[in-house]
């Protein structure tokens, strides 16, 4: 269906309010890089800016590593950004003028998509391409977290110059490119790009004298910008341009080569006030980079003068083929480029291809960044993966741009785009899952609770926490070697079968947490271990077998012994459950713990275990006179006992003074006689 000119005009208002209300939004309510780190590009432009509060200006005081236009809008933002009160975050007022500054640069580059895809297509055609570009992802996350649209900007509006120059006035609109184009370049090299193209275009066509005007304007433009910054300091302006040459390979095949699995770095605003830091290498490089460049300049030359028709689309094309041939070549690349890619994905191919190739470059480009640079930092496989496949798909890409230039079908571009971006998603996603095993793995040896972690996977059976912050952080670490649960509080916990560790921390705080899951567990476990590890109490329960009670009404003064629950038999070495069951006749002064002795027939001790009743969870003092207090203790036997009839017996102590509680039977109860076996 065709647009009317009303409609489209609609679409456009609708789109540039869409466009404009989602960009004003997220500086102020989004973190670019979400969850996974508080960092972006915004962060470090401030942090250099701020030299300026000392009077310390870019190319005057200190080099930079981008021509002087970029720098000097970021001091323009943070001058601006001073006279907004601090808030409690101190990047939001500079993150909000200069996102705010670089919105226009979008809004920009929003209006150039739809004008160049429209005079490649009609307007139906641009209005669709801009759509596309507003629903990228890339486009505005790196908007927020860089600045990538400034120069892109300047790179769309000389294209579109020189397109305009094919038509009327071709000296007049080249001419306007090449200001465009100087103008870019003393931003970021990349709208340079534009200049050969261009001439080339404009000369091969007739235009003989437009494209010598737009190379001279772009010379000339791009001269009269850096002569200031030259004049009032040649040694910072010269060291800024010596540290484009001293940065060493990143994130490319030149990188791996080079042995070098990392992202870019740039040098700390303090080292910037040195003129000599600026050439210091930081990586040597194995490769010729110079020599790349220019076997990809003479490549991409020798690929465009076998054009036969300079129209707008070949332009269009040609412009995207140098920015492809000069990522390929160039010795490093950062997620943000990807951008100028797009741009040219975008204007010539708004549907089907173009949102392929798109989703691809955006699917590398995530996982590359944040996932492999800042999740798998220590895996570098998963950059290799992310780096050839983006490697691969640029020469894809390269491949059906010059078959566009020369007006062939390509076939790989055509044929086989499903079946590789397949294959592409695929590797990706088996790196990542592989990656994300060893992640987990190398996030143990590093974290504070790794004894504790290590204890428990040693052990086996079920973890409980009843802290959220705790189960969240240790369940990824724990998982595949026992099972987790969290207790939700106020209902009633389901027990596992098998072992049940208990795990809190072993703080004030902690303990205040812990009992309420470990008073559930008493009642229905045996409490059989306890260790501190980490920082960590874990204390194990056990299922273990019980004949029924016993009925014994046995006296200790101010307790009864109701009941007891105790096996006839055991074996030497494994654990001798019993059940007491207690009852308070009158208040109790004392804090008391409960003892079990295991006793031979000569009444010597042979095996022992003393603790408070119910794990602790039935404090003495607090026993209500007359209640049942069910208390599951366990008694570890000897593995060297030798066979034989023990008599077992019980009481309460102050454990303070050792002093025992009294009645009628004593200062203890005999539970029982238990036959012990060697195993």
């Amino acid at each position: 269906m065709t647009l009317t000119p009303a409609q489209r005009r609609s679409g456009w208002i609708i789109l540039l309010l869409t466009f404009v209300g989602l960009r004003l939004a997220i500086p102020a309510v989004m973190r670019p890089v979400g969850y996974i780190a508080d960092w972006n590009d915004y962060y470090f432009f401030e942090g250099w800016a701020r030299f300026t509060d000392a009077g310390r200006y870019p190319y005057l005081d200190f080099w930079m590593e981008h021509p002087p236009l970029f720098p000097w809008l970021v001091v323009v933002a943070y001058r601006l950004s001073a006279l907004i009160p601090v808030w409690d975050n101190p990047h939001l007022g500079f993150s909000l003028v200069f996102g705010t500054i670089l919105l226009t640069f979008e809004i920009g580059n929003l209006l150039l998509i739809g004008r160049i895809a429209g005079r490649l297509g009609g307007p139906d055609r641009g209005l669709l391409a801009a759509w596309l570009w507003v629903l990228l992802f890339p486009p505005v996350f790196f908007w927020s977290a860089g600045f990538e649209g400034y120069p892109l900007f300047f790179l769309l509006l000389a294209l579109a110059f020189t397109l305009r120059a094919f038509d009327d006035r071709p000296r007049r609109w080249a001419a306007l490119a090449g200001l465009a184009a100087g103008i870019g370049i003393m931003v970021k090299l990349i709208p340079g790009l534009i200049v050969p193209v261009g001439a080339l275009a404009l000369w091969r066509s007739g235009r003989r004298s437009a494209a010598a005007l737009l190379v001279a304007a772009a010379l000339t433009t791009a001269t009269l910008i850096a002569l200031p910054f030259v004049a009032a300091n040649p040694v910072m302006a010269r060291a800024s341009a010596e540290s484009l040459l001293a940065r060493g390979s990143w994130e490319t095949v030149w990188a791996l080569a080079d042995g070098y699995y990392s992202g870019g770095t740039v040098a700390r605003p303090e080292t910037r006030l040195d003129p000599a830091t600026a050439s210091q290498v930081d990586r040597p490089s194995r490769v010729p980079m110079l020599a790349v460049l220019a076997i990809a300049a003479l490549l991409g030359g020798a690929l465009l003068l076998v054009v036969r028709r300079w129209q707008a689309r070949a332009v269009v094309a040609a412009t995207g083929l140098a920015v492809v041939l000069f990522f390929l070549a160039s010795k490093g690349y950062s997620p943000q480029f990807l951008v100028y890619l797009l741009a040219p994905v975008v204007l010539l191919w708004p549907g089907g291809r173009g949102v392929g190739y798109a989703l691809v470059f955006s699917a590398i480009n995530l996982v590359e960044y944040p996932v492999a640079l800042l999740l798998f930092a220590d895996q570098p496989a998963v950059l290799v993966v992310t780096v050839v496949a983006r490697t691969a798909t640029l020469l894809v890409l390269a491949l059906d741009l010059t078959a566009m230039l020369w007006e062939r079908r390509s076939p790989i571009g055509a044929r086989l785009a499903v079946p590789a971006g397949a294959a592409l998603v695929a590797v990706l996603a088996v790196v990542t899952v592989s990656a994300t095993a060893t992640y987990a793995a190398t996030r143990l040896p590093s974290d504070s609770a790794r004894e504790a972690i290590e204890l428990l996977r040693e052990r086996g059976g079920t973890a409980m926490f009843s802290d959220r912050g705790l189960y969240d952080r240790l369940t990824p670490l724990l998982r595949g070697r026992l099972e987790t649960r969290l207790v939700v509080a106020d209902r009633p916990p389901r027990l596992p079968d098998g072992d049940i560790w208990e795990v809190y921390i072993d703080s004030e705080e902690g303990r205040k947490v812990g009992p309420s899951l470990t008073a559930a567990l008493a009642r229905e476990r045996f409490p059989v271990e306890t260790r501190v590890a980490s920082g960590l109490r874990l204390t194990r329960f056990a299922a273990l077998a019980l004949p029924p009670a016993r009925r014994l009404d046995a006296d200790l003064g101010r307790v009864r012994l109701v009941s007891v629950a105790l096996p006839s038999e055991a074996t030497a070495g494994a654990l001798l459950p019993v059940r007491l069951d207690w009852q308070a006749a009158e208040p109790l002064p004392v804090e008391y713990a409960v003892y079990v002795h295991v006793l031979d027939g000569d009444g010597r001790l042979t095996a022992q275990r003393d603790a408070p009743p119910a794990a602790g969870t039935r404090p003495t003092l607090a026993w209500p006179i007359g209640a049942l207090v069910a208390d599951r203790q366990v008694i570890p036997l000897p593995a060297d006992l030798p066979a034989g009839n023990y008599r077992v017996r019980a009481g309460l102590y102050d454990p303070k003074t050792g002093e025992r509680l009294r009645g009628a039977t004593g200062d203890g109860v005999d539970l029982g006689i238990v036959q012990v076996r060697q195993p």
